[in-house]
C-alpha cells in the first residue's frame, strides 16, 4: 500500500483466498445461498407471528418516507385480494392476517406514488415471548429473557 500500511494476509493476490460470500467479481461464492437464507430469517422486518394473531404489525418505513400518516397502502397478501390499509404514523402497517403452523406468507406493501416493500410473514405455534425475571436489587435496572412458551 502506498500510504505505508500493510494489507492484511486474506487481501493480498499472494494468498488467493477472500473472505465474504461474494467473489471479486461479484459474483455469488458457494456459500451465498445459504448465507442469503439465514440472512433472510433474521430480517427484523419480517414479522414472526402466533398461528392465532388477526394483525401483523408490519414495518413500511421506506414508504413512510412518501407517504402521508393516514394515506391508504395497497396490500398484496398472498392467497388475498388486494385491499388498503392506512400508514400508521410510526410508520406500520396493521394488516389483517390467518395464519396456521409453519405459515409463510409474502406480503408487498404498494403506496399511491407506486413505491414498494415486500415483507415475508412466518406463523410459528410457540413465538418466543419476553419474561422479565424478579430483581431485588434497587441499583441495577431489571434483567430480562427470552422463553419459549
Amino acid at each position: 500500500m502506498s500510504d505505508g500500511r500493510v494489507p492484511h494476509p486474506s487481501t493480498t493476490p499472494i494468498s488467493g483466498w477472500r473472505s465474504g460470500v461474494l467473489a471479486q467479481d461479484g459474483t455469488p461464492k458457494p456459500a451465498f445461498a445459504s448465507f442469503s437464507d439465514a440472512a433472510q430469517r433474521l430480517d427484523g422486518r419480517n414479522p414472526v407471528l402466533p398461528v392465532d394473531a388477526e394483525v401483523a404489525r408490519i414495518p413500511v418505513l421506506e414508504l413512510a418516507y412518501y407517504t402521508e400518516a393516514g394515506d391508504p397502502v395497497e396490500v398484496r397478501l398472498e392467497g388475498r385480494k388486494p385491499f388498503s390499509v392506512p400508514l400508521r404514523d410510526d410508520g406500520w402497517l396493521d394488516v389483517p392476517v390467518e395464519g396456521r403452523p409453519g405459515a409463510v406468507r409474502r406480503v408487498r406493501a404498494i403506496d399511491a406514488h407506486g413505491h414498494s416493500v415486500n415483507r415475508v410473514l412466518r406463523f410459528e405455534p410457540s413465538p418466543v415471548e419476553l419474561h422479565w425475571k424478579l430483581w431485588r436489587s434497587s441499583d441495577r435496572s431489571p434483567p430480562f429473557y427470552l422463553r419459549k412458551r
